[in-house]
Order: C-alpha cells, then structure tokens, then sequence
C-alpha cells in the first residue's frame, strides 16, 4: 500500500527550488540523493522558464510521491549541463540512481508535462523492482541507439546483470544490447561473443522481438564495420 506524504521517509515539502551553484553541491543534491531528483534547466531572462519553475513548485507541495526539486543555471554550470546534454532551455530531467530516465526540451503542454509526472510518480511512489530494473535497461538501450554514452550504457547492464534475479529473467535482452554497446565501440569480436552466449544461454529469449531487433541492429553495424575495414585494406 502506498505511503502518504507525512509517512515517507525523509519527505521533502519543498516550496521553492533547490539552486546548484557548483560541482560540490551537483554531487551531494543530485548524484548522492536518496530520493529522486526533477533537474530544471534554465537561464537568466527565461520567461518559460520562470513558468515552469511555478508549475514545478505546486506540483511538488501537492504531491504524494517523494521527490528532490533541483535548478541548474545552464550559462553558469556549463560542464555538467554539457555532461547532461542540456543545450535547450527549459529543460527538465527526472533523474534516480545517478541516471537521467525521462525528459523533457522546452515549455512542455500539460499533456506532456502529466506523463512525465506519471514517471515521476512511478519512481518516487515506491516503483516495484521489475519496473525499477526495466527502467535502467530502457535508459541504456536508448543510450545506444542515439549511439552517445556508450560506456555508461554498458556499465548500467553489466551491473544490471550482476542481478541474480533479473538477470537470469533478462539476460537474452542484455546481452544482446551489451553486445550493440560493443559494436558501436568497434569491437566485433566482444559484441559475437555476447550476441553466442545470449544464444546459447537464453534460447527462449533470444527470440523475443525487442531481443531480435537488437541481434539485427548488431548485425548491421557488424557489416558496416567489416565494409569499412575492407576499404582500409584495399
């Protein structure tokens, strides 16, 4: 049953947003937080931003769920909106467990603005672990189709993979992504390796349809590269 408000550990009532002015305080209200964290991007002379910071801020003090409300001034954090790939303004990002798992690039409607909540209220209403797993695997699987952050992609499904539980019940698909995330990274032979150990080990799942459009996409790159590398010979 879900908790109120009142009864949450460590609930935050916030009525205004929390500012991050250096990388001391990015590390210890973002990356270190127990609890997740709705990240606003903006700039100085934003009016949409302004607005969004309003909506933010009574969305958060009518809320059940527990959950961080963070700022970042672009202009003056350059490194970490750099590291965040925050190039528009207003920005916002829901971020839990170090990792960025939903977005949203200028003044959204409220449609968009409500399924963002309702991640939000996913995450931070006691999320069960299936979904809390599935949502990282999500995150590293559009890591490696946009092609950026590639090594991050592989470490959250080698850690994910180190789940006794999930891993077993997953390990077809997250293998083959690892096996992609290898791909992009030019090493054919580690991305064959994963892709044969998925088949070898998981029959069953290596025949779902997300599981196979990744062993294609693999192929694919797998074809590209072995063009590219027969260029260079010639």
């Amino acid at each position: 049953m879900n908790k109120s408000a009142s009864e949450n550990k460590g609930y935050i009532n916030q009525t205004k947003m929390i500012e991050i002015k250096c990388s001391e305080e990015w590390d210890k209200q973002v990356l270190q937080s127990e609890i997740p964290v709705i990240l606003l991007g903006y700039e100085h002379g934003c009016q949409e931003c302004r607005e969004l910071e309003k909506k933010l801020v009574q969305r958060a003090a009518d809320a059940v769920g527990n959950y961080k409300l963070v700022k970042l001034n672009l202009e003056e954090n350059q490194n970490i909106a750099q590291y965040l790939y925050m190039k528009i303004t207003p920005t916002i990002y829901l971020i839990t467990g170090e990792f960025a798992i939903e977005g949203i690039e200028g003044q959204p409607g409220e449609e968009k603005l409500e399924k963002f909540f309702e991640s939000v209220n996913r995450v931070s209403g006691i999320m069960d672990k299936d979904t809390d797993f599935l949502s990282q695997i999500e995150l590293a699987s559009v890591f490696l189709e946009e092609g950026r952050k590639v090594d991050e992609a592989i470490k959250i499904l080698h850690d994910n993979l180190a789940n006794d539980i999930f891993g077993k019940k997953f390990g077809g698909y997250i293998h083959a992504l690892i096996g992609l995330g290898h791909m992009l990274r030019g090493e054919s032979f580690q991305c064959l390796k994963h892709l044969d150990y998925a088949t070898r080990q998981y029959p069953d799942q290596i025949n779902h349809q997300k599981t196979q459009q990744i062993v294609q996409k693999c192929h694919e790159k797998l074809k590209e590269f072995q063009k590219m590398q027969q260029k260079y010979d010639d």
